[in-house]
């Protein structure tokens, strides 16, 4: 049987959104389980990128080292064939052309000067290896082809520093230098030199030494450049037409950091066109002043591709993972919430009336078996409680049922009795006694009606109060006779029954069970009305229904008391100083609901209605 507490906690329920219990647990783990996953997904990539940088940083820091021993080591080359064209006994070589060309052509040296007197930068017997910077002229005068050779002009390249410097006529030059004295104390010096401009013999060696010939979308992975100031003199870093980038200019942040404040960078850089994990360092002459610049570079997107590659890979375990996780999690929260499940199964069973149902003791997990047997326990203590509050139920209706039969049939008898001696058929009355009757009489049939009521409750707690329907003419079947029943309350009260109800409509209803329903509107309208004012009882046809309303004039039911209307037993605050029993509009409410039918109150400025519907055709 539906309660007021069970409706109010339906009501509640559909206001609230629910979940339940195993997507609840499910989505716990879930949550768990995604936040491991971030944090590992952020600490792999951490870990990746920082192991890609590391191992760049180590390959370019080898890489510049690679390059450096190349240096160095034509620098030796050139200490070593001038120490040697300085000796005595091999000095000789220098006056035989086809000797000096092909120590030029087995050494890639660009020039060999003589010099006889005293020497300013090497003292005799040793051997001075230098990088320096020779100007236009002083290269002409060793040979106008260096002085070509050298000249480089300037390329517009992005991210170098701002603004033209014009071409290069000045050549880097890498040189070793001999001295020794000859017979008779004169001085001789061998200045063997290479000129750096244009140079890609040395720089192609480097590269080979240190990257091989590896190429990434048609690009060398390694380059090598040396620089003069901020420019490229020899290079295979190539521009976007494929061609040596020779006269492009070092990014401005590299050239502050290395040429401006002597600091190597390690670090990635801005190349031509690309992005270079880079090693710059500088080249200093003999005065320790920085002349250029050796650079070492390797794309940087095969370690981007290699890096996102190693995330792809591991982000795909990790997702493998996370997914047999999931199911684990799903099939985890399902056995651990199953037997939850048949608890709530058990209760929404007894919800739905089948006391009987229990919840399963044996699940396995020690906490829900303790719930579950408390569960049990309190549904048999609710059961042994539910049957003793039926059987004193049915007793209480049986003593009803019994006891207002009884008095109904003593009451129709006094009242027989007073009607008879009140309208004066026995002799008759002083005004005294007419009064005295006359408040006799209203007593019983508020007595009556009384039992009237408590039959009816009786009938319905039983389930015995059950339509007959017929065909029947509203006003004349129901209307009428009811409006006579309450007439003489009315007029003790001055009050007016205005009746608009058609004469033709016809309804489809119980005559005795629908006369009780319009008895109790209009009863209590009577009794609860203003007096003076009036009851206006109408009626009208719907399209599927037929709508009865009974209004009086007086003060309208507040608000917070509505909820007490159509309750049994309720009676409203305002309404106790007037007898009655409170079961009326439970009683009406329930006729008018078995006939498939509605009721409600409706509030107005100066009164109240109750209107209910019945269907206009037969079910």
């Amino acid at each position: 049987m539906s309660t007021p507490l069970n409706d109010t906690h339906r009501r509640q329920g559909k206001g609230r959104r629910e979940i339940r219990v195993r997507v609840l647990v499910f989505l716990g783990f879930l949550a768990a389980l995604g936040t491991v996953g971030i944090l590992v997904a952020i600490f792999l990539n951490l870990f990746i990128s920082n192991n890609v940088i590391r191992r760049t940083q180590r390959e370019v820091s080898h890489a510049i080292r690679m390059a450096w021993t190349v240096y160095n080591g034509q620098m030796e080359t050139l200490a070593t064939v001038a120490d040697i064209l300085s000796r005595k006994g091999t000095n000789r070589l220098l006056e035989d052309p086809g000797q000096v060309e092909e120590l030029r052509e087995r050494y890639g040296i660009d020039y060999i000067i003589i010099d006889r007197g005293t020497p300013h930068d090497v003292r005799p017997g040793s051997v001075v290896r230098q990088t320096r910077v020779l100007s236009a002229e002083e290269l002409s005068r060793i040979d106008p082809a260096l002085a070509e050779r050298a000249r480089i002009p300037d390329v517009p390249t992005e991210m170098a520093r701002p603004g033209m410097t014009g071409d290069l006529t000045d050549g880097l030059v890498m040189e070793a230098c001999a001295c020794l004295t000859e017979t008779g104390g004169r001085y001789l010096s061998v200045r063997v030199g290479k000129l750096l401009n244009r140079n890609f013999r040395l720089v192609d060696l480097m590269q080979n030494a240190i990257f091989g010939n590896a190429t990434y979308n048609g690009k060398p992975v390694g380059t090598v450049t040396i620089f003069l100031d901020d420019r490229r003199i020899a290079t295979n870093v190539v521009t976007a037409g494929g061609t040596r980038a020779i006269g492009t200019r070092m990014a401005s942040n590299v050239y502050e950091k290395v040429v401006l404040e002597g600091i190597p960078w390690v670090d990635r850089a801005f190349v031509v066109n690309d992005w270079y994990l880079s090693a710059y360092e500088p080249i200093h002459n003999s005065a320790g002043t920085i002349v250029g610049v050796l650079y070492v570079g390797t794309l940087e997107k095969p370690f981007v591709a290699l890096k996102r590659q190693m995330q792809r890979n591991l982000l795909g375990i990790l997702a493998g993972s996370l997914l047999i996780c999931a199911f684990l999690a799903f099939g985890i929260s399902t056995s651990v919430t199953r037997p939850i499940t048949h608890i709530a199964a058990a209760a929404r069973a007894i919800e739905e009336g089948d006391l009987t149902s229990r919840a399963n003791e044996q699940s396995g997990v020690r906490e829900i078996n303790t719930l579950a047997r408390a569960f049990n326990s309190m549904m048999e203590t609710i059961q042994n409680e539910q049957a003793a509050l039926q059987a004193a139920n049915r007793n209480y209706l049986n003593m009803i049922a019994f006891v207002s039969h009884e008095l109904k049939g003593v009451l129709g008898s006094i009242t027989m009795n007073v009607l008879a001696v009140r309208d004066r058929f026995l002799g008759p009355l002083t005004d005294k006694q007419q009064k005295a009757l006359d408040a006799a009489a209203r007593t019983l049939e508020h007595f009556a009606e009384m039992v009237r009521n408590y039959l009816d409750l009786s009938r319905i707690e039983k389930h015995e109060l059950v339509p007959k329907p017929s065909r029947l003419n509203l006003a004349a079947d129901v209307i009428k006779p009811s409006v006579a029943h309450c007439e003489q309350a009315c007029a003790e009260k001055g009050m007016r029954i205005e009746c608009a109800v058609p004469e033709d409509l016809t309804v489809f209803a119980d005559q005795q069970l629908l006369t009780i329903v319009c008895n109790n509107l209009i009863g209590n309208a009577a009794r609860y009305g203003c007096p003076g004012g009036r009851v206006v009882i109408a009626a009208r046809e719907t399209s599927s229904a037929v709508e009865v309303s009974v209004y009086n004039d007086g003060t309208p039911i507040p608000p917070e008391q509505r909820h007490l209307l159509f309750q049994r037993f309720s009676r409203l605050s305002s309404a106790t100083r007037v007898k009655g029993t409170g079961l009326g509009l439970f009683i009406a409410k329930e006729i008018v609901e078995r006939h498939g039918g509605t009721i409600r109150h409706e509030p107005h400025p100066a009164g109240n209605a109750f209107v209910f519907t019945l269907p206009r055709s037969e079910p």
